[in-house]
């Protein structure tokens, strides 16, 4: 076992209820410390620097993702896979900082859109920047083209059984 895994497992058995240590095993943990690290490092860079959360981006991003950038709550809880409560709260604080506004839905007069602001663009366009240099930064620049392949493959596998089973639920 490579030293690595060896670390691995012997963090997992100390703070695994059941020892456990398989492959599956230790590829879920490092998977998860891993993302959880990538995500904290996003999260106080974007805050530092833009003064908005991971979640904020979130938002914004997918926001910023579709044509007219706007989108029903319930679409946009949906898109982002956050509970409706979660999204008007962070729609609410985004709102205030002039990131998104209210705006009435030209096909369905009742309904009412969130959408990007020019600020929001603005936010969305430098936190972009930062979260791909944070990225590069962290781990594509550590990878070999043949790994970041594998990582497309995986990734692509994992979101689409998620997005099925939450789908699902929903």
């Amino acid at each position: 076992m490579s030293p690595e895994k060896e670390r691995t497992c012997m963090d997992m058995k100390s703070s695994s209820p059941d020892g456990h240590c398989d492959a599956r095993s230790r590829a879920w943990h490092t998977f998860f410390r891993a993302t959880v690290c990538l995500q904290n490092a996003l999260e106080d860079r974007l805050k530092k620097k833009l003064s908005i959360s991971l979640a904020d981006y979130n938002i914004l991003i997918a926001l910023h993702a579709v044509p007219d950038r706007s989108m029903r709550m319930g679409q946009l809880a949906a898109h982002v896979y956050y509970s409706p409560s979660r999204v008007t709260y962070l729609v609410t604080q985004l709102t205030k900082d002039g990131y998104i506004a209210h705006v009435q839905s030209q096909e369905d007069a009742r309904a009412v859109l969130v959408s990007l602001t020019e600020q929001g663009m603005d936010v969305v366009h430098r936190a972009y920047e930062l979260h791909q240099e944070l990225v590069r930064e962290l781990i594509i620049r550590e990878l070999e083209e043949d790994k970041v392949d594998a990582l497309v493959d995986i990734f692509n596998d994992i979101e689409g059984h998620l997005a099925s089973v939450y789908d699902e639920k929903a």
